[in-house]
């Protein structure tokens, strides 16, 4: 390794992942002085979010810690079941992490939404196809219109608010797909090459965080759509406070809502791209509610880089509330002849489910 000159070591790293990087900087002093150089970290977080290339962003960035902690806040997604391995992002992906510094010296200043920058990226099929920021400095605009960015009550996110589409790639659908069913088909295909990544950035305290699954959670046809329309979910579980919510759990649901067409070949269009988020039992938070639970989620220190433990904790979460959904459909239907007889079990339901959900993550 000593004979190879940095310049060839820092080519051969730029190849790498962040993992690798932050493996190579702890294996020598050698590596280390070049796996931490700022050029390798923006070359990477470039090609996962090309949102982070926009001058204000970059200088946004560098406010923060620079690219490397930027990447450690962002890329380990948030873990909230301690049963799953974590990593200290502190110490893995930033050099001096002064812990001090990080103290929340602005918790008296009320969580504001205009203090937040958001990053939206997709990928399709392993390609870029959609990069959005909005910066605080241009929350006005969405004062002056009917989306009404972080203003609506319930807290609720439209990134499309104007009707502009997304078109995405056309996807080539074979004959063995075709004698699976065309729609079923469409919906595994357009799941399994989407990646999403909706990043928050408090421009006051200095911290980010994912609010995405990065992976979708869930893809389902839409009701009434003859099949051309369906939903993709992305999302995650945020920590809630737990003197207002005693399950500790909130749902944030990155809903992305896509349209079809073609027969041999399909022709995508996203027509959505909205985010909101919810209780236990599924009921929508408000504005400041969910500026909070951003806010605790990028305070939060219990991250993990293995995605696939994250997401299958995150799609237990949502077949709970599957199940208290349509619980919540029958108690409908029969509340006209016995309202009363089902309502100890619709209220019950949804804290037994999450203790059983508890049990499993923390014993």
């Amino acid at each position: 390794m000593s004979s190879l000159s940095s310049d060839i070591i820092a080519e051969i790293l730029r190849r790498a992942d962040g993992t690798t990087l932050a493996t190579a900087a702890s294996s020598s002093s050698t590596l280390k002085s070049i796996a931490f150089q700022e050029w390798l970290w923006e070359d990477l977080c470039s090609s996962l979010w090309p949102s982070t290339q926009t001058g204000e962003i970059k200088q946004l960035i560098s406010s923060l810690g620079g690219f490397r902690k930027f990447y450690g806040y962002c890329f380990p997604l948030l873990n909230v079941c301690w049963k799953h391995p974590t990593i200290d992002f502190k110490e893995e992906y930033q050099e001096n992490f002064n812990v001090a510094e990080e103290e929340v010296v602005h918790d008296a200043v009320p969580v504001s939404p205009d203090d937040m920058v958001t990053l939206l990226d997709i990928h399709f099929n392993n390609k870029s196809i959609y990069s959005k920021v909005i910066s605080a400095d241009g929350m006005s605009h969405f004062h002056r219109t009917s989306c009404s960015f972080f203003q609506t009550s319930p807290f609720h996110i439209d990134l499309l608010c104007n009707g502009d589409g997304i078109n995405m790639p056309s996807i080539l659908i074979d004959d063995i797909e075709k004698e699976k069913g065309v729609d079923s088909s469409k919906i595994f295909q357009v799941q399994n090459m989407m990646r999403l990544s909706w990043i928050i950035i408090n421009t006051r305290t200095k911290r980010a965080v994912n609010l995405s699954s990065w992976r979708p959670l869930q893809a389902r046809r839409t009701f009434r759509s003859r099949g051309n329309e369906f939903t993709i979910r992305f999302g995650s579980i945020l920590p809630a406070d737990h003197n207002a919510m005693p399950l500790d759990l909130i749902a944030c649901n990155i809903m992305v809502r896509c349209r079809s067409a073609g027969g041999e070949t399909m022709n995508l269009q996203i027509n959505e791209i909205s985010i909101q988020m919810e209780d236990v039992v599924g009921n929508q938070m408000n504005v400041r509610e969910g500026a909070l639970a951003i806010e605790r989620a990028m305070k939060w220190e219990g991250r993990s880089k293995e995605h696939d433990n994250i997401i299958e904790t995150c799609r237990q979460v949502l077949e709970i509330h599957s199940e208290y959904d349509h619980m919540k459909e029958q108690e409908q239907k029969v509340q006209a002849v016995q309202p009363r007889m089902i309502d100890p079990l619709y209220l019950l339901f949804p804290f037994a489910a999450m203790s059983v959900f508890y049990c499993y993550c923390f014993m």
